[in-house]
């Protein structure tokens, strides 16, 4: 976070850069740009010959870095070849291998705004130029899926097919902006309906990138979406959300045509909340391992000490972590660690599996299914 909204003399000093640097690449002028004399251009660019261009070797040059920032990149001081070469694709809107300053000229700016609902929380919208998109809920049990634009609601979810529901989601609207709630820029009084949070009420605007989108391009998205998305859930235990901030990252996606996974609050809350489990999971297993007579200690109950604290050193890392033991034939016991990502969802528990030194010990192990990724640890039996 930390951008701000363009002013009308940036944008007019962005387009005599953007003017002025069409006009330098343009090696053989015929005022468009190909993809080799777009290359040729950062080669002329990267003067130490280091691969990347730094935002400091491009100020130098050119007095100004508004096209430099505009470019999507992992690292905001600098842009790399490959970086660069993705940009010219980006700006290809057409796909017929050149462009011009008109085209470039042509996409909109698409940013990530945020605006702070308490607690370290943020609800997120999706501006594409001057006009934002967002969905519209009220309180964390809401499971009303609406969407709206700068103009009023663009799509609502099933909720609207009981007579009477839309109305009065719209009552309630009504009456929240009224009593001073939501912002009264957010009420169409033409329509009579809440309409998105102009650019001057987001409290903070993260760059994502361009697009070439149009509204109704972006409108005829956001209705599929809706109707693939259905019910609002604010939050789920295991990642199975569907909110503004999942909405947002999907747009945002769609819009730049580059992958868009910021991390969400209800990510990082998993990962305090698992990871705290997980260490106390593993200071438990240690603390019991410790406990035992290493002379006596049986198979199982290393095994599945081993397990728990391989799981509480996954569970740091991921989501969730469960593991399942079992013992082969030649006593070394196999433990899966299994993960579950963002967005599966918790299955049956199933199958005790049996283990220990000589078969006298028994440990209670447990899965849970779908699951996205495994590792396999091999525990050595005790001797």
């Amino acid at each position: 976070m930390g951008n701000t909204p363009p002013s009308a003399a940036v944008q007019q000093d962005t387009v005599k850069e953007a003017v002025a640097l069409f006009q330098e690449f343009d090696s053989n002028a015929d005022k468009v740009v190909s993809a080799g004399e777009w290359e040729q251009a950062f080669a002329a660019l990267d003067k130490n010959c280091d691969a990347v261009v730094s935002r400091k070797e491009w100020c130098l040059r050119h007095g100004s870095t508004y096209v430099f920032d505009a470019c999507r990149k992992k690292v905001d001081a600098q842009i790399t070849q490959k970086e660069w070469m993705q940009a010219f694709t980006d700006m290809d809107t057409n796909a017929n291998g050149v462009i011009d300053s008109e085209e470039w000229l042509a996409r909109r700016p698409v940013h990530l705004g945020f605006t702070s609902i308490g607690m370290g929380l943020y609800h997120w919208g999706v501006g594409v130029g001057d006009d934002f998109y967002e969905l519209l809920a009220w309180g964390r049990t809401a499971t009303e899926m609406v969407a709206a634009g700068p103009t009023g609601i663009v799509a609502c979810g099933e909720f609207v097919e009981e007579p009477g529901r839309r109305e009065q989601w719209v009552e309630k609207a009504r009456h929240e902006t009224k009593a001073g709630k939501r912002p009264a820029e957010t009420w169409s009084e033409g329509k009579q309906e809440p309409c998105s949070r102009p650019m001057e009420l987001w409290g903070d605007l993260e760059s994502c990138g361009g697009t070439s989108k149009s509204d109704a391009e972006i409108e005829a998205w956001i209705r599929k979406w809706v109707e693939e998305h259905p019910i609002y859930c604010a939050v789920d235990a295991f990642g199975g959300e569907c909110n503004d901030h999942t909405f947002a990252n999907d747009l945002i996606t769609w819009l730049t045509g580059i992958p868009h996974q910021r991390t969400t609050d209800n990510q990082r809350g998993r990962s305090l909340l698992y990871g705290g489990v997980a260490l106390l999971a593993g200071v438990g297993a240690m603390y019991l391992w410790s406990a035992q007579d290493t002379s006596t200690t049986s198979c199982g109950v290393q095994v599945a000490a081993a397990a728990v604290a391989a799981v509480a050193v996954a569970a740091v890392a991921e989501p969730a972590a469960v593991a399942a033991v079992a013992e082969p034939a030649d006593m070394a016991a196999t433990i899966t660690i299994e993960t579950m990502g963002p967005t599966s969802t918790i299955g049956s528990m199933r199958k005790t599996s049996t283990v220990g030194a000589m078969g006298q010990s028994s440990t209670r192990t447990s899965t849970m299914q779908p699951r996205q990724s495994s590792r396999w640890l091999q525990v050595p039996s005790a001797q």
